[in-house]
């Protein structure tokens, strides 16, 4: 095991990030200021001026997207993820989960500097019995991956590999559609994307509806499709709906919904997700997450998000709490759209 560990700690990672009690303190004190609520189009507009306004194109949609994408760039922040099920019977697991057991939820320690991660996750039976801990650290070309406190286990593979789904939990929300493979951004492109023009409205907010084909690292990796309501104002997703087939076949499932989602609007004008559910599975076994980001926690400063966080043994000097925080963080519903 001494070797191993020494063989881990000599590769050259890129990427890391823990917020110890320090930084989430620094990070409260900096934490993103509010804007007052945009207007919403008045409703006396002519109906040419409003088909102006919605007249997108692809191209304009993904160019929105792409905008806010940047302005979250770099971002630190802690969330917990909590799960319910329903119609799922109670089987043996494998792994780290202990036979007929099921985690109750997670809570999540992420960075993204670049196209950097880092995540450091602690998952619970309950919210007195922690399950397991491990960290993650990811570069453009691979991944690292060691169990905590003492980076037992460690393991590394190219970054096609990684899943990003059960290890890194901003798709969540939608950040990293598709289990993370591609930014929102790189996948709303021919051929993986086609805009028809259509819009509705969704929570209030006009919307255009994009579908949207998995783009994939791994061609291993299965293929299935989304349909994507995108705010183009704000350039955020405000539903995401999974299918196992393309939107000519009549005969393809309901897989997957992304929705309820709630965003902040950060001190740099971008345009954060703090709040969601994802449901997965079929009707009569549904698996539900509900995501919540702890916004004292929230810093988007270069300075506060060093590179120096960015290697995986940073993970020995911030022992996460027993209890993830932003389960208790007071959400103000007034701020958040």
């Amino acid at each position: 095991m001494r070797r191993s560990l020494e063989n881990l700690r000599r590769i050259p990672v890129l990427l890391a990030f823990v917020i110890t009690p320090a930084l989430a303190e620094a990070a409260q004190a900096h934490r993103p200021e509010m804007a007052a609520p945009e207007k919403a189009p008045t409703t006396n507009a002519s109906a040419s001026s409003r088909k102006q306004q919605w007249a997108f194109t692809l191209e304009s949609i993904r160019q929105s997207v792409a905008a806010n994408e940047k302005l979250l760039n770099p971002i630190r922040l802690r969330f917990t993820n909590t799960f319910e099920r329903k119609g799922e019977s109670l089987r043996p697991s494998s792994g780290m989960r202990q036979p007929g057991r099921r985690y109750s939820h997670l809570g999540c320690e992420w960075a993204q500097k670049g196209d950097r991660h880092y995540a450091r996750l602690q998952y619970f039976f309950s919210p007195e019995e922690v399950a397991q801990n491990r960290v993650y650290v990811i570069d453009e070309t691979n991944w690292w991956s060691a169990g905590l406190p003492d980076l037992t286990q460690p393991s590394k593979s190219l970054r096609e590999n990684l899943k990003w789904n059960a290890e890194i939990g901003v798709t969540v929300l939608g950040l990293r559609p598709f289990e993370g493979d591609y930014s929102m951004s790189e996948i709303l492109q021919p051929p993986w994307a086609t805009f028809s023009g259509q819009t509705e409205e969704v929570d209030g907010k006009r919307s255009a509806v994009v579908e949207v084909k998995r783009r994939v690292l791994n061609p291993d990796h299965p293929a299935y499709y989304g349909r994507f309501w995108i705010d183009v104002e704000r350039g955020v997703v405000l539903r995401i709906r999974y299918f196992d087939g393309d939107a000519a076949n009549r005969d393809r499932r309901h897989i997957g919904t992304i929705d309820e989602l709630r965003h902040l609007r950060l001190a740099n004008g971008a345009w954060l997700p703090v709040e969601g559910r994802r449901t997965t599975g079929f009707p009569d076994r549904l698996f539900i997450e509900h995501i919540r980001v702890a916004k004292e926690s929230i810093t988007i400063k270069s300075a506060e998000i060093p590179d120096s966080l960015f290697t995986i043994e940073s993970a020995l000097d911030a022992p996460l709490g027993d209890r993830p925080a932003a389960k208790d963080d007071p959400q103000s519903p007034n701020r958040t759209r």
